[in-house]
């Protein structure tokens, strides 16, 4: 099985190891990258299927073809209900699907 690509993003970079950390653990079907810069995410976006983060620069959103689900990490969704996204829309994953994919 090809591990899913999710990428952690969170601007203070400590933060984003340690969300990094919970989500990695145990699942070796996930392949876990982390960025706290724009650029770090940049460098990532196009191959990420899931999104987990806080203060994401939505403007990467275009750069990122295979993106299926984002969670946000607080509260509010708005700075994702862009056309980037509008377009590829498919539901809302559930944790049931979250478990599927984990491993």
């Amino acid at each position: 099985m090809i591990p899913r690509a999710i990428l952690v993003y969170h601007p203070d970079a400590a933060e984003a190891r340690g969300y990094a950390e919970l989500v990695r653990l145990p699942r070796p079907s996930l392949s876990v990258r982390v960025a706290s810069t724009p650029e770090e995410a940049a460098d990532l976006v196009a191959e990420t299927e899931i999104l987990y983060a806080w203060g994401f620069p939505t403007p990467l959103l275009r750069l990122a073809p295979k993106l299926g689900w984002v969670q946000s990490m607080g509260a509010g969704v708005e700075r994702f209900i862009v056309p980037e996204l509008s377009r590829r829309a498919r539901g809302v994953p559930t944790w049931a699907a979250l478990r599927s994919i984990s491993g």
